[in-house]
């Protein structure tokens, strides 16, 4: 029997879908109490496009007991065909019982997502694939924001607000927030390139410093320094590490672009590392449309320094 069931994989393999689906059905007939005969003959039925007729093999092959690998096939099998046939809460009944049984494979997952989408269950669908992306890819641009996916993954509907208050830098949560701003920059560039704003600095007179809050969780900061009438400065913008990824300083970099467009501006500048840790950085500004530009204000050429501008 074991050479005979062989043979019908081996035609299925070579597009003999025909041949291997009755060569199945005889061994059904000789063999009606052995699982992976009555699998093979689900899945003979399923490459022809028959999924209604292959649903009893499905079923009696689980019923009758598969070896582990086998059995996930078939619930994946039953599943999927229950779906393709719109039958969706017997889809996401056999899913989950695959599921309950075999919780690692991935495999299982996507096609109980595809069922959810199917009964109009699109957020908890789009959370079970972004997990799955976010678990199993190899993707080097897709694994730098995993930390991103997996926070996002359950919460797709959630709007990101952050508030933004003019702060006196009182409140040590603040305080905390601009040292481990100017110990990231300590631990990036030489002493002589670092021009981050210490506390005395923020508290300038021609300094507008912003700390940014959801709810009463402080999740970043920015400043803006004034040049000139016409001319500001971006400066001290930093997320809070358990709050990267989250859109924060999108949020604080629109405030401080609003602001200066109120007072009037018309151009805003910064200054930010050439280093590979600054790259992200430099990729929001560029998404606002800053350009790379000359050193402007007291700056000086420096190969640890890039410079940007914007016309307001």
């Amino acid at each position: 029997m074991r050479e005979e069931l062989k043979q019908a994989m081996k035609l299925r393999e070579d597009g003999k879908l025909k041949e291997a689906n009755a060569l199945c059905l005889q061994l059904v007939n000789r063999y009606p109490n052995d699982p992976d005969v009555h699998y093979q003959c689900a899945w003979s039925f399923d490459v022809l496009g028959e999924e209604a007729a292959a649903v009893p093999y499905y079923e009696k092959a689980i019923a009758l007991g598969l070896p582990d690998k086998e059995l996930a096939g078939a619930y994946l099998g039953l599943g999927s065909t229950y779906r393709t046939l719109g039958n969706y809460e017997k889809s996401k009944e056999t899913f989950q019982k695959g599921m309950s049984r075999f919780p690692e494979n991935r495999a299982l997952s996507v096609f109980y997502a595809m069922t959810l989408h199917n009964l109009h269950q699109h957020e908890q669908a789009m959370e079970i694939l972004l997990r799955c992306i976010a678990d199993t890819t190899n993707d080097a641009e897709v694994l730098s924001y995993q930390r991103a996916i997996r926070f996002y993954a359950g919460q797709l509907d959630r709007v990101w607000r952050v508030r933004m208050q003019v702060d006196d830098l009182s409140d040590e949560r603040v305080q905390a927030l601009i040292m481990n701003h100017l110990e990231s920059m300590a631990l990036h560039s030489p002493p002589e390139s670092r021009h981050a704003l210490h506390f005395d600095g923020l508290r300038q007179p021609d300094v507008t410093f912003w700390s940014a809050w959801e709810g009463e969780e402080l999740v970043g900061c920015g400043a803006l320094k004034e040049l000139g009438a016409a001319h500001g400065e971006i400066k001290s913008m930093k997320t809070d590490p358990r709050h990267v990824r989250k859109g924060v300083a999108r949020q604080v970099l629109a405030h401080i672009i609003d602001v200066a467009k109120e007072r009037g501006y018309t151009r805003l500048s910064l200054e930010t590392g050439s280093m590979a840790a600054f790259a992200p950085a430099r990729r929001l500004y560029e998404s606002f449309g800053f350009t790379y530009c000359e050193p402007f204000a007291h700056y000086k050429h420096d190969p640890n320094s890039m410079f940007m501008t914007k016309e307001l």
